[in-house]
């Protein structure tokens, strides 16, 4: 997912909630104390940049829609037809079969994208 969809993920979700449920993937200790918050769309960015490199998961508080954000830049997208269609500004399918190619693309570097790519077809 370049910048521009992912931009777009956000501010779809967005349009559902004012805020959004940020978490990190992974424990990261005491130390950073921001691993889960709630934000607006505004503050998601910086939210997301003082804990990269880690994969975060952003919900609307209501969890009817979601993007998982890893650092392997992809994203997997959840929600009704309607919003994934308006947030990722395709048709399912469509979105699918880049999955599908980038996971083959990546397969290298990231084996279990083909069997995460054929569990969605």
């Amino acid at each position: 997912m370049n910048e521009a969809e992912s931009s777009g993920v956000l501010a779809a979700l967005g349009d559902l909630s004012p805020e959004l449920v940020c978490l990190t993937t992974e424990g990261l200790g005491a130390e950073l104390p921001d691993q889960g918050v709630s934000a607006t769309l505004a503050e998601v960015a910086d939210w997301r940049w003082r804990l990269a490199p880690f994969d975060v998961v952003i919900v609307t508080p209501d969890l009817d829609a979601a993007v998982l954000m890893s650092v392997d830049e992809f994203a997997l997208v959840g929600g009704s037809r309607e919003w994934l269609e308006k947030a990722l500004g395709k048709s399912i399918s469509q979105a699918r079969d880049e999955f599908r190619s980038y996971a083959h693309d990546m397969s290298s570097a990231s084996r279990h994208l083909i069997g995460l790519a054929d569990r969605y077809r």
